[in-house]
């Protein structure tokens, strides 16, 4: 009874959270709060979207439509935090998200490189349909129907071929056109710093590897590889302990590792060498823009996370190859920031109770005491 009792209330909580969350997307301070979160890629955007349905169905279309956005994103946030939504139920969401911004973005591409040539969105309409239907699935549970009807309105407005085809052949358009190629260049390059966009989080990120990965089970933390691969890398790691494990393997996001890499290595450099490691395994499509992305966000005069580790000589290599977009353009920088890496990995992580711990629930076969 008490049980009951307790559930009822905190549902009331959230109930009350969600209605908050109603009225707050839909203030200015509100808004702000949200595209502090979205960062500034993300609210170039949501601008760019805003000014071309204003300019295809009017300001106050355009201005309901940004904020149903807003509300669905707090309404999501409220159910992260309460565990409602969770990783392991949005799996699904990544290999879609990633498709479909894909899909724009080198549509966009295409079309700067051959302006006269009309593009076709079907294609992208396709995955805005899919999209839509993973959203409102997941959504119907824990919405009323009415915000429902608003997240299916974004979707249709947004995803459907009439107004991409505006937005993308119509040249009055050019504008929001590229502010949006732009900011979703810089998302997909922070993206694939964070993980691959080729295999879908289900499956093994091993490249080409379709097994799916392991999920946590008793005390065995889970992993990003499936059996064969996880083991592999868990006997490499007993064998010889190597930073590399920790900043582009299972043990990248062990917060632990995090928090000590962030007070001992130099600034920006533990996220340049994933996104360096993660070039190496991305579609030859995007390589360019990667290669791109990456000199231009850490090494370039006017980088916004500048690295300063590495030496003069390598970056000057970087400066003249990097367009070249070579799969090895990036191989002495991951050796240099490697070798920088190390000795401070050696001192303040090896053999510490984190990493003790971090070995002993990651070994297959662990079961709860």
């Amino acid at each position: 009874m008490a049980d009951k009792k307790e559930e009822t209330t905190q549902s009331r909580l959230l109930k009350a959270k969600k209605c908050l969350a109603s009225m707050g997307a839909k203030s200015t301070v509100g808004q702000k709060t949200i595209l502090h979160f979205l960062g500034v890629p993300g609210t170039n955007l949501l601008v760019s979207l805003q000014s071309a349905a204003a300019k295809d169905a009017g300001e106050q279309k355009a201005k309901t439509l940004i904020e149903d956005i807003y509300i669905l994103a707090c309404k999501g946030k409220i159910l992260y935090d309460a565990k409602i939504i969770t990783p392991q139920n949005t799996r699904e969401f990544a290999a879609p998200v990633n498709a479909t911004c894909i899909a724009i973005f080198l549509l966009l591409e295409e079309k700067r490189k051959n302006p006269s040539k009309r593009a076709d969105v079907t294609g992208i309409t396709l995955k805005f349909a899919q999209l839509e239907s993973l959203m409102l699935n997941l959504l119907k549970p824990h919405i009323k129907p009415k915000n429902m009807e608003k997240a299916s309105e974004v979707f249709k407005y947004f995803g459907t071929k009439r107004f991409l085809d505006i937005f993308v052949n119509d040249p009055n358009y050019h504008e929001f056109k590229t502010t949006l190629h732009r900011n979703l260049k810089l998302l997909i390059v922070d993206r694939l710093e964070e993980a691959s966009l080729l295999p879908p989080p289900r499956l093994c990120k091993t490249p080409e590897c379709q097994v799916e990965a392991l999920d946590e089970d008793g005390k065995f933390a889970g992993s990003h590889y499936c059996a064969t691969h996880h083991e592999k890398q868990y006997n490499a790691l007993l064998k010889e302990p190597n930073v590399h494990h920790f900043l582009a393997e299972n043990g990248f996001d062990y917060e632990p590792f995090v928090q000590m890499a962030e007070k001992h290595f130099p600034p920006n450099a533990r996220m340049m060498y994933r996104g360096t490691h993660n070039y190496q395994e991305t579609n030859a499509r995007l390589r360019k823009n990667f290669a791109e992305g990456i000199y231009d966000k850490y090494l370039s005069a006017e980088a916004s996370h500048k690295v300063t580790c590495l030496s003069p000589a390598c970056v000057e290599k970087i400066k003249q190859t990097y367009k070249a977009a070579e799969v090895s353009c990036y191989d002495a920088c991951n050796a240099e920031l490697a070798a920088v890496f190390a000795p401070i990995f050696k001192q303040h992580f090896l053999n510490t109770e984190p990493y003790k711990e971090y070995i002993s629930t990651r070994k297959l076969g662990q079961v709860s005491s």
